[in-house]
């Protein structure tokens, strides 16, 4: 293409954050055959020190994070505003969760009220 329609792509998946350079980057914006997922964002900590990056809850419900890389919740029953840290160099794969949702495993992949949070890495693909 050679306009500026990319334009209105990047605008429904990137966010600022409150740390400059570290970007929220919407992972279901541009994937047109999911199946209710769970909303999921993706960060990424360019910085040679640890940052601590919030997380704003436009829902104002209350939500859980988890990391879906790490396999830990990071925060629960957040209504409004919470913050959490992002290693050196590393990435965080957050998925929100309605709060109180506990992860299970099934067919070998972490699941969340009935939806599919995270896929378990196979052994044989490493």
């Amino acid at each position: 293409l050679y306009s500026s329609a990319q334009v209105g792509i990047f605008g429904s998946i990137v966010r600022k954050t409150n740390v400059d350079r570290i970007l929220q980057l919407d992972c279901r914006a541009t994937d047109f055959y999911q199946e209710d997922a769970f909303p999921t964002y993706l960060y990424y900590n360019p910085y040679d020190t640890l940052k601590s990056v919030c997380f704003y809850n436009a829902e104002k419900t209350n939500v859980d994070l988890y990391d879906a890389l790490s396999h830990e919740y990071l925060t629960k029953a957040l209504n409004d505003e919470g913050c959490f840290a992002i290693e050196a160099k590393s990435a965080r794969l957050i998925v929100v969760l309605p709060s109180g949702s506990e992860i299970t495993m099934e067919n070998g992949n972490y699941v969340a009220d009935g939806k599919v949070v995270a896929y378990a890495q196979n052994e044989n693909q490493k």
